[in-house]
Order: C-alpha cells, then sequence, then structure tokens
C-alpha cells in the first residue's frame, strides 16, 4: 500500500514539476510576445487590428493588456487576473504592482481588524478599497476611503419644505433631503415629545 503512495506521489510531484516549467515557459512566451506586439504598434498604430484579426484565439479586450505589459506598465501575471483587478492596478507603477501580487496587501475590514489577502482573490469592492488613484493605500487611508464612501451613501440633496412626516416612534421620510446635525437634534427632541 505504501509503494502504491510512494509512487503517486512522486507521479503527482513529476506531473506539478512539468506543469510549473511550461507554464512559466508560456509567460515568458507572452511577455515576449507582447513586446513584438508593441514594436509592431510603435511602427504603425493601426497594427494592432491586423494582430487582432490574425490571431483570434486571442479575446478583442485582452489586446490593450497585451500592450500594458509589452510596454511594461503592467506585470503579466494581471493578465490571467480578473478583469477588475488588470483595470485598478495598471494606476499604479510596475514595482508596486510586483510587490502586491508577490506579497499581497493589508486591508482593513469593517469593524477595524487587518487583514493580509491576495490581491487575486479579493472582490472588486476590496480592491476598489485597496487600490488607490496611483497606489496602494494605507490603512489609514483606507479607513479614510470607507468612511468617504458610506457618507456619500447616507448623503441626501437638498429640498425645500417639511421632507418628512411623523409616524409613531419614528418619522417617514416623504422624500429625499440633506439634514445637519441641528436639524436630527431638533427631529429627535421631537419624537421624544410626541
Amino acid at each position: 500500500m505504501t509503494t502504491e503512495c510512494t509512487v503517486v506521489s512522486e507521479t503527482m510531484d513529476a506531473l506539478i514539476l512539468e506543469f510549473r516549467t511550461k507554464f512559466l515557459k508560456g509567460m515568458s512566451a507572452i511577455e515576449d510576445a507582447a513586446k513584438i506586439y508593441v514594436k509592431a504598434l510603435d511602427l504603425d498604430p493601426a497594427a494592432g487590428a491586423a494582430f487582432a484579426e490574425s490571431v483570434p484565439e486571442v479575446p478583442p479586450t485582452a489586446w490593450s493588456g497585451f500592450e500594458a505589459v509589452g510596454r511594461g506598465s503592467l506585470d503579466q501575471r494581471v493578465l490571467y487576473a480578473k478583469t477588475g483587478l488588470a483595470n485598478r492596478l495598471c494606476r499604479i507603477p510596475l514595482s508596486q504592482q510586483r510587490l502586491a501580487l508577490d506579497d499581497g496587501v493589508d486591508f482593513r475590514t469593517s469593524t477595524g481588524a487587518t487583514l493580509h489577502i491576495k490581491l487575486v482573490e479579493a472582490t472588486a469592492d476590496q480592491l476598489d478599497q485597496v487600490i488607490g488613484a496611483s497606489r496602494i493605500r494605507t490603512i489609514g487611508e483606507q479607513r479614510l476611503h470607507l468612511e468617504s464612501k458610506n457618507s456619500k451613501k447616507f448623503r441626501l440633496p437638498v429640498d425645500a419644505g417639511m421632507p418628512y412626516s411623523y409616524i409613531k416612534g419614528g418619522i417617514r421620510m416623504t422624500r429625499l433631503a440633506d439634514f445637519t446635525k441641528a436639524d436630527l437634534a431638533r427631529i429627535l427632541l421631537e419624537l421624544e415629545t410626541r
């Protein structure tokens, strides 16, 4: 029985090694192909259409990623990731992309805890929180981003008149409105006296 397990384990190890070797060779080939694509685009900006026509196996949405990899502004591993990750990562420098992909990033939860996550496994909301306009956000910047995002959710446009009516134990909003702290304090006092 142990002989069979050893044989299966050795076979599995060999298969994993063979896969890894071929995959890394393929990644290197894709990077080389991306550089060739950029070279052609530099010669003739209209060359993209000819490439897309002659290589229909490449989805139309992937060509911009190949250009970014070929120009050195996007890590090639992002080509295999979710589209949202590629769109966000292309905003930050290549060195930060590689560091974040290799090591992961710190993520602030809604409860204030800090988790270390892999970018390729992050949700769209997590990516939005972690990746800023030009760099990976710090935990403090993520807190501010969350607070800003939440304050926008509850911001209502100003409207003249009484935008609410009193009901048993509360108020019913009749239309959208902005409230100052003083407005909310007055409304709470009125609720207590009813």
